[in-house]
């Protein structure tokens, strides 16, 4: 298989809507960077054996940063204003 293909197709996996790990960890990253601190601490470290700090508001953002075909302007507004 070519290399372009394999690209394509493990940016395709990743950004599946069915899988929402990829969002959710974006937007972790993001609101860390830009709040002070991510909804999982370690940023890095979103096992199942972690916390949320707030679940709701996490998978909101991924579900609408997902929606909006991962739109990082988009989803720095979103945090900007909150």
């Amino acid at each position: 298989m070519p290399d372009h293909k394999r690209r394509e197709t493990i940016a395709e996996w990743i950004t599946s809507r069915n899988d929402r790990w990829f969002a959710k960890a974006f937007v972790n990253r993001m609101w860390s960077e830009l709040v002070g601190h991510g909804f999982y601490e370690p940023v890095d470290d979103m096992g199942p054996d972690r916390a949320c700090s707030a679940p709701n508001t996490l998978n909101y953002l991924a579900d609408r940063f997902a929606a909006s075909h991962y739109d990082v302007k988009w989803l720095f507004r979103v945090i900007t204003a909150t």
